[in-house]
């Protein structure tokens, strides 16, 4: 499974960190993580996922890959890797799953 990254992101290291811990637990074999700074990256971002032979991808974190969530889906379904985000609005675009707190939750628990 190939892990892409967004090195924006400030919880970045703790998000992988929790990624590795999982992939270890369930004996899945995480590639090399590929990180993306801009949506200009996302291609070469995908053909790197594409030579390491990945069967799935996991997005990690990142206002870059939210943000840009259409042109990600865009490039993981040419790539014909199904994708697990962390937003239910990245499976509303096209991700195949996601698995984490819901949003708006979040910011009516913040104030």
């Amino acid at each position: 499974m190939a892990l892409l990254t967004d090195v924006n992101d400030p919880n970045l290291r703790s998000l992988v960190r929790g990624a590795e811990s999982a992939a270890r637990a369930l004996g899945v074999k995480l590639q090399p993580r590929v990180d993306v700074r801009t949506l200009a990256d996302l291609p070469e971002a995908f053909r790197t996922i594409s030579r390491g032979h990945a069967r799935a991808v996991l997005v990690v974190g990142g206002t870059v890959l939210y943000a840009n969530r259409v042109q990600l889906i865009d490039q993981a379904l040419k790539a014909r890797l199904p994708m697990m985000c962390e937003t239910r609005q990245h499976v509303e675009t096209g991700c195949l799953m996601s698995y984490a707190a819901r949003l708006p939750d979040l910011f009516r628990r913040a104030v």
